[in-house]
């Protein structure tokens, strides 16, 4: 998704690029386990604004286990920049907002936020936290895609790994791999690492399996 853009305070809006979203009067919505990209700089027209997510007025959504890239940027000194969520009106606007990653980080110039409301912008993740009063559990970090076009987790260090919700309505990622019920990735992609063998020879008698210390006992 790319594009100019337009002024996102004016009522055409939604002329710029979205990842998802939800326009006038559609209530009741669950946006869960989304994995979104936006990127490169295309932005051209006077406050312009690429948005992860959006909802118009009127809108109102259940918005949880997101990965929300967007670096789509300006391509020149022309626009506002980029967001996270956009909600054109105000917090209500959210059924529940949390365990959602955001990472806005576009090369190209412009004012980059993690969530606005109205035309109030959020730079951190305690100021969206304050803004919302939602989202105690997001997170702010690169998830760490394979690339730009495959949203696969790359790695088990990636922030989305391990920091979910269980949401019955998606037991399944995309690849249908069944999700943890414990503690599910962040996103469309349920990371799963190589399993790690452990060989261990066996004798009569007594067998022990040592892991290696990192806080030893003083004095040992």
């Amino acid at each position: 998704i790319k594009g100019r853009g337009r002024d996102y305070t004016g009522t055409l809006w939604y002329y710029n690029p979205v990842g998802i979203l939800a326009f006038v009067d559609q209530t009741g919505l669950s946006i869960h386990n989304n994995s979104i990209n936006l990127h490169g700089n295309t932005l051209d027209v006077d406050g312009a604004l690429s948005m992860g997510i959006a909802l118009g007025s009127g809108s109102n959504a259940d918005i949880r286990n997101n990965n929300i890239v967007n670096s789509l940027g300006l391509f020149g000194t022309s626009g506002h920049g980029s967001t996270g969520i956009y909600v054109e009106s105000a917090d209500t606007q959210f059924s529940a907002l949390n365990h959602n990653l955001y990472f806005a980080n576009p090369t190209g110039s412009g004012v980059n936020t993690l969530g606005i409301i109205g035309t109030t912008g959020s730079a951190t993740l305690t100021a969206w936290q304050a803004a919302t009063g939602r989202e105690a559990n997001g997170v702010a970090g690169d998830p760490l895609f394979v690339s730009s076009s495959d949203l696969h987790i790359s790695s088990p260090s990636s922030p989305a790994s391990n920091a979910g919700e269980m949401l019955a309505g998606v037991p399944n990622d995309f690849d249908g791999d069944a999700r943890s019920t414990i503690l599910p990735d962040i996103g469309a992609d349920e990371f799963a690492p190589s399993p790690v063998g452990v060989r261990v020879a066996v004798s009569s008698g007594w067998n022990l399996i040592s892991n290696p210390v990192t806080n030893p006992i003083p004095g040992d």
